[in-house]
């Protein structure tokens, strides 16, 4: 049980005994008949029964709110950790388009390969992760922040066709864009960039005010 969860069993046993001192004194100045001992222990039975039923009512709450707490932190994590492994290939690949694709050597064109594939598979376990444990535990605007990400080709190609669709539009290069490996993968990775950097600032926050609001600076907080 936490600080506060303690403080408030040690007020609701302060507030009963303080109650049974006065009531034991307001019968001792009365005659010691014996309706008066069975009303004490009637009163001492109900006492004690409420004190043990706040008790667990209370440990029952700091449990619900310590897993929550736990299932977030390991959410933030596992994502923040995909992000990276994602930011990592996308970077790799962006430098890789630098020379002409004719002046890349084939053991650089397996690894752009390889990290095409990380993308793809890293992109399916935030899918994943959303699914199952982000739409049950976290804020909308946290999930919109990796679907900023998980969306941003769609966002992308929709700009283009605004463009091309466009009659004043007249610029060739617009049409090109929609093909362009460099275009997808910058658009890609500012996207990224930003939605992680989102998830970090949610993350701080969230766990932090929660950690408060729940468990007033526990002391098993891993800051």
């Amino acid at each position: 049980m936490t600080e506060w969860g303690y403080g408030l069993v040690v007020l609701v046993h302060g507030l009963i005994a303080a109650y049974l001192l006065t009531y034991i004194k307001k019968k001792a100045s009365d005659l010691a008949t014996k309706e008066n001992l069975e009303d004490l222990k009637l009163q001492l039975h109900e006492t004690t029964t409420v004190v043990k039923s706040t008790e667990q009512h209370i440990m029952s709450d700091v449990w619900v709110a310590q897993k929550r707490w736990e299932i977030k932190k390991e959410f933030y994590s596992n994502v923040l950790e995909i992000f990276e492994t994602i930011l990592e290939a996308l970077k790799f690949i962006e430098n890789s388009l630098k020379p002409s694709e004719s002046d890349r050597p084939q053991s650089l064109k397996t690894l752009v390969s390889e990290k095409e594939k990380m993308i793809k598979s890293s992109n399916a376990k935030l899918e994943n992760e959303v699914k199952t444990i982000g739409t049950l535990f976290l804020d909308k605007e946290v999930l919109s922040a990796i679907d900023r990400y998980l969306k941003a080709e769609e966002r992308r190609r929709a700009r283009i066709d605004l463009e091309l669709l466009d009659p004043d539009c007249t610029d060739p290069s617009v049409g090109e864009e929609y093909y362009s490996p460099s275009s997808y993968i910058c658009h890609q990775l500012n996207e990224c960039i930003e939605a992680h950097k989102l998830l970090v600032e949610y993350a701080r926050e969230d766990l932090q005010v929660m950690w408060q609001s729940d468990n007033r600076h526990s002391k098993n907080y891993d800051k």
